[in-house]
C-alpha cells in the first residue's frame, strides 16, 4: 500500500510543478475590454487603455500579426505560455494585447484587426499605463477604408 501511495505523491508532485508558465496564460477575445476598444473605433474617439481595462496593470505590450513567439518571450523577458497558444506568429486576423504587473502577464486579449488596427505600430510595442491612449483614424491605403489606432499625447487625449 505504501507503493501507490508514493506513486500518487510523485504524479501530484509533478503535475503540480508544470503548471502555465510565469503570469496567466488565458487569452481572452471578448469582455468589457474588447468592446470599448470596437466602440471607439466606431465612434472616432480616443481610448485610454488605463480605463478601457480595469486590471492591475502597469505596462501593456501590443504584438502584431505573424510576431513570433521567440519575439514575445524577447519582449516579455521570459517564456509566457500564451504566446504558443495565441497562434499570432501564423495569424494576420488579429493582435495581441498583453497587460503584465510587475513583469508578469496580468490579462491578455485576441483583438480583431477589423474594429481597430494596431498593425501600423510594427511588430510590437510597449507603452506605460499612464501612456497607453490611442485614437482611432480611417485609413484607406489599397483603396478599403480601414481604422487604425494612432498613440497619442497623453496631455492632448484628456
Amino acid at each position: 500500500m505504501r507503493l501507490p501511495i508514493l506513486a500518487y505523491s510523485f504524479f501530484v508532485i509533478a503535475f503540480a510543478s508544470c503548471g502555465p508558465g510565469e503570469g496567466r496564460s488565458e487569452i481572452r477575445s471578448g469582455g468589457s475590454f474588447i468592446d470599448r476598444l470596437v466602440a471607439a473605433a466606431a465612434s472616432g474617439s480616443h481610448v485610454d487603455f488605463s480605463e478601457a481595462n480595469g486590471d492591475d496593470w502597469d505596462s501593456v505590450f501590443v504584438f502584431n500579426p505573424y510576431a513570433s513567439v521567440d519575439t514575445i518571450y524577447a519582449a516579455l523577458g521570459y517564456r509566457w505560455d500564451g504566446a504558443v497558444h495565441s497562434n499570432i506568429s501564423h495569424e494576420d486576423a488579429f493582435s495581441l494585447i498583453v497587460f503584465t504587473k510587475g513583469g508578469k502577464v496580468a490579462s491578455a486579449y485576441q483583438k480583431d484587426r477589423s474594429h481597430g488596427d494596431f498593425a501600423q505600430l510594427g511588430p510590437w510595442v510597449v507603452y506605460g499605463r499612464d501612456s497607453a491612449v490611442f485614437a482611432p483614424t480611417l485609413d484607406s491605403t489599397g483603396g478599403k477604408e480601414w481604422t487604425v489606432f494612432h498613440p497619442v499625447a497623453v496631455s492632448s487625449a484628456k
